[in-house]
């Protein structure tokens, strides 16, 4: 029964891939405008851009290619599904370290990153919530990463309870989703 929680059809990937085709480039702009904000042009911050610039370009061309392909059979999208999960993983790993890169500036630069992060979470929910792996990866690597980065910058009192929050909202996030995804699935 546990196994079955985790499994997808078919049409769930396809409709993951139709929003996701345009979701990713809307990450992108999202990826560059926290790059800005940072004001950090070290060789370090242009890896991080490049590196998610070029993972979200691969799912956006990804998610174009399976809806634009017609006759794809059951299999082939379930491996696109893990594809996804796969990638996704790598995307919510880079938000991860790229908090602890805004935690080692400044409060302020961690500020606007926990903004670009806490709404490229909110806008996971509404574009992965037909694959809830995909979905719970990006909302808790993420915002771990996020919680982690705060208690960094400020080991007190105001970091323990600025992650509290941030863990909080991954918590409602994920309940959101799940109610997304039972809706879909009814």
């Amino acid at each position: 029964m546990q196994a079955d929680r985790w499994r997808v059809e078919p049409w769930q990937v396809a409709y993951l891939c139709e929003i996701g085709s345009r979701a990713w480039l809307i990450h992108i702009a999202v990826v560059i405008l926290a790059f800005l904000a940072q004001g950090d042009s070290g060789t370090i911050a242009q890896l991080w851009l490049a590196g998610m610039v070029a993972l979200s370009l691969a799912m956006c061309g990804m998610c174009r290619y399976a809806i634009r392909r017609e006759s794809a059979d059951d299999r082939w999208l379930i491996r696109i599904g893990w594809t996804h999960t796969f990638l996704t993983t790598l995307v919510a790993l880079f938000w991860f370290f790229g908090a602890v890169l805004a935690a080692r500036s400044s409060f302020e630069n961690l500020l606007l990153y926990s903004f670009a992060l806490g709404g490229t979470a909110l806008g996971a929910v509404s574009s992965q919530h037909s694959v809830l792996r995909s979905c719970f990866i990006s909302i808790w690597i993420g915002l771990l990463g996020l919680a982690a980065a705060h208690i960094l910058l400020d080991p007190g009192a105001a970091g323990v309870i600025n992650a509290g929050m941030i863990v909080l909202y991954a918590g409602a996030l994920s309940i959101l989703a799940v109610r997304m995804n039972r809706f879909l699935l009814s």
